[in-house]
């Protein structure tokens, strides 16, 4: 597998990989870590004393005996529910410096992380697809045309941050003013990876209440059903403002200013909401920050 290749040949050169834990590419790239002997950061959308996912377990102590770390934003106890991942996508692309995409179809939570990355000025990497008919790699086009750099190994990543490369010096300013011998990371988000140098600008609001779910009946963020909360005014599951965004949207798309003007939102704010509807599905975002109903 590529991811597993090259997160292993980053470990190797000394890249931190931080990735979100889950079933798939994210724990491919922490067992490529751990296989080199490198620590390998884990950000959860639950507490770090949560099991999950539940498959994963086995590979706790592994991490944890290779000096990585479980990280978190929620409390101990917090269980994994299907809102938490908003917020902990929105920490991923903050963290990182660069995002690179292995595989995501048109629905992938992964481009939502890669443009948060983008709007912070990060760069993001994409594997150019196997198949360019296959509806799995049609994300990887769309970012391709975005303007996304593709990559073919891990050297086109290590470049970026060479010697007297294009970000070196900002590399190494951010690492005296944080700590001695802060190395490089990388942060691998579902299908996405995301090179860690922390934003101290990116700050998630406190969670609104809603409904909550057994545990054991949420699936991951990536398992969640694409269509599942598209053009529904009435889903409990959404807060009364995401009600109000998707309301607006049942009669075309709109550009994300104009969401803003017609319900007198912050802008910040409304992409946090944005992110959330784009995560389960009742949303997507089209080129020149246009969004329109999943139908």
């Amino acid at each position: 597998m590529a991811a597993d290749t090259i997160c292993g040949e980053l470990a190797a050169k000394n890249v931190v990989i931080v990735s979100g834990f889950a079933v798939g590419i994210d724990i491919t790239s922490h067992m490529a870590s751990v296989r080199k002997k490198r620590p390998t950061a884990c950000v959860m959308g639950c507490g770090v004393d949560v099991i999950y996912p539940k498959p994963n377990e086995k590979y706790r102590d592994q991490v944890l005996e290779s000096g990585g770390v479980f990280v978190s934003e929620y409390p101990p106890g917090t269980q994994p529910l299907p809102q938490n991942f908003p917020s902990r996508n929105r920490i991923l692309a903050a963290l990182g410096r660069a995002a690179v995409v292995f595989e995501a179809s048109l629905k992938s939570g992964s481009l939502i992380t890669a443009r948060l990355a983008s709007e912070q000025g990060r760069d993001v990497f994409v594997m150019p697809p196997a198949d360019i008919f296959g509806s799995r790699y049609s994300g990887n086009i769309q970012l391709l045309r975005e303007g996304a750099q593709p990559f073919y190994g891990s050297e086109d990543m290590l470049d970026l941050f060479r010697l007297g490369g294009p970000v070196d010096a900002e590399i190494r300013e951010n690492a005296n003013s944080i700590a001695t011998g802060r190395e490089a990371g990388i942060v691998w988000e579902g299908r996405a990876a995301v090179q860690t140098d922390a934003d101290e600008k990116t700050v998630t609001r406190p969670r609104r209440k809603k409904a909550e779910k057994a545990v054991e009946d949420i699936p991951s963020v990536s398992d969640i059903p694409e269509d599942r909360l598209a053009d529904d005014t009435d889903n409990e599951e959404l807060t009364d403002i995401q009600r109000s965004i998707v309301a607006e949207l049942k009669h075309g798309s709109l550009h994300a200013d104009e969401i803003c003007r017609r319900l007198d939102m912050d802008s910040a704010e409304l992409m946090t909401e944005l992110t959330e509807l784009e995560i389960v599905g009742a949303i997507r975002s089209l080129p020149g920050k246009m969004y329109e109903l999943y139908r």
